[in-house]
């Protein structure tokens, strides 16, 4: 699969990839994580990668970065 190196590719699991889907390409340059969940209506996140390391999210994403995005993970 090509990389769009313009885009910011957000990758959503769990409960999270059956409200928003599994993948969207976005021109996210120069935006904070947070002010990207703002945009997608994303809340209750438990953690957040930016091309494999975790990170808060106040994180600035850039061209060609790979978000993913992942909710608590439930159980009892």
């Amino acid at each position: 699969m090509m990389v769009n190196e313009k885009m910011v590719t957000v990758r959503f699991f769990g409960k999270l990839a059956d409200l928003h889907g599994a993948q969207l390409l976005l021109d996210a340059k120069g935006k904070t994580i947070q002010q990207l969940l703002m945009e997608l209506n994303v809340e209750d996140v438990y953690m957040l990668a930016v091309n494999g390391t975790l990170v808060s999210s106040n994180a600035t994403l850039e061209d060609g970065d790979e978000l993913a995005i992942m909710p608590p993970v439930g159980g009892g």
